[in-house]
């Protein structure tokens, strides 16, 4: 079973962009792929991170014209929500991978 804040993310996408629901959840998952991240395990702050640095390009690349507004929003209602799984260890999260691979 995927976690709970993939769930909302894919389906805020496919509200937001007109993205089918298979549409909307593929490129979540790819998006969670090209981060190193699994669907079943990310939490509210690795996709807060994924939201940011990697689903704008994804949007783009899908003809998401707005890509860039559409991940603002997807974010605030994201951050709006009560924390669903405790964040990383300081040393595994999400944001520091990035700063070391990019």
């Amino acid at each position: 079973m995927r976690s709970r804040v993939f769930e909302q993310v894919s389906e805020m996408l496919e509200r937001r962009t007109g993205m089918s629901r298979l549409e909307a959840r593929g490129t979540t998952r790819i998006a969670l792929k090209s981060a190193g991240l699994d669907p079943n395990h990310v939490n509210r702050d690795q996709m807060l991170v994924v939201i940011a640095k990697v689903l704008p390009g994804e949007l783009l690349e899908r003809g998401v014209d707005d890509a860039h507004a559409v991940c603002e929003f997807v974010a605030s209602l994201v951050k709006s929500e009560s924390p669903d799984e405790k964040a990383d260890a300081a040393g595994d999260r999400i944001d520091g991978l990035f700063r070391r691979t990019l």
